[in-house]
C-alpha cells in the first residue's frame, strides 16, 4: 500500500505460485486437456456419421461401442488433468456421476497445475471460471425472467 493513499487496494501476485521445490505433478495442462477433449469429440462425430453412412445396419451396436470408448477416453484424459492439479488420478471416474461430473469438468478447465498445494487460481483460471459461471447462471436468470413475464 502506498503511503500517499491509505485507501489503495493491496497489490497481489495474480499468477499461481510455482510448484514446491523439486515437485512435479505429471499429467497434462489445461490447454492440452481442452485441445484433446475437443479433438476427441470431433472424432466421435466423424466416426458416428461415417458409421451411419457406411454400415447403417450395425449403427446401433457400433455407436454404443464408439460412445463407450469415448467415455473411457474422457475419463482417462480427465484423470491425467486431475493428476496435474495435484490430486488422485481416480477422481476422473467422477465424470460418470451426473451432477458432480460437471463440477469435475469445470475444475479440470479452471484449476492450474498443483492447485491442491497452493489452492489459488491464476488469471486464466479466474477468467475461465467466470465464463463458465456466466454460461450456467445466465440461462437460469433468463428462464426465471421469461417465466415471470409469461
Amino acid at each position: 500500500m502506498a503511503i500517499d493513499n491509505p485507501y489503495e487496494a493491496p497489490r497481489a501476485e495474480l499468477a499461481a505460485p510455482p510448484p514446491a521445490e523439486g515437485k512435479t505433478y505429471g499429467g497434462i495442462g489445461r490447454g492440452l486437456y481442452l485441445g484433446l477433449g475437443f479433438l476427441s469429440w470431433v472424432a466421435l462425430g466423424v466416426l458416428l456419421e461415417g458409421l451411419s453412412v457406411a454400415w447403417p445396419e450395425v449403427y446401433d451396436q457400433g455407436s454404443l461401442i464408439i460412445m463407450a470408448a469415448q467415455i473411457a477416453g474422457m475419463i482417462c484424459l480427465s484423470g491425467l488433468r486431475i493428476r496435474n492439479m495435484g490430486q488422485s488420478f481416480w477422481w476422473g471416474l467422477a465424470l460418470i456421476v451426473p451432477v458432480y461430473g460437471l463440477i469435475v469438468l469445470i475444475r479440470c478447465l479452471a484449476y492450474p497445475e498443483g492447485w491442491s498445494d497452493h489452492r489459488t487460481l491464476d488469471t486464466p483460471g479466474k477468467i475461465i471460471g467466470s465464463l463458465i459461471a456466466a454460461v450456467i447462471i445466465l440461462p437460469l436468470v433468463l428462464i426465471i425472467v421469461f417465466t415471470i413475464l409469461a
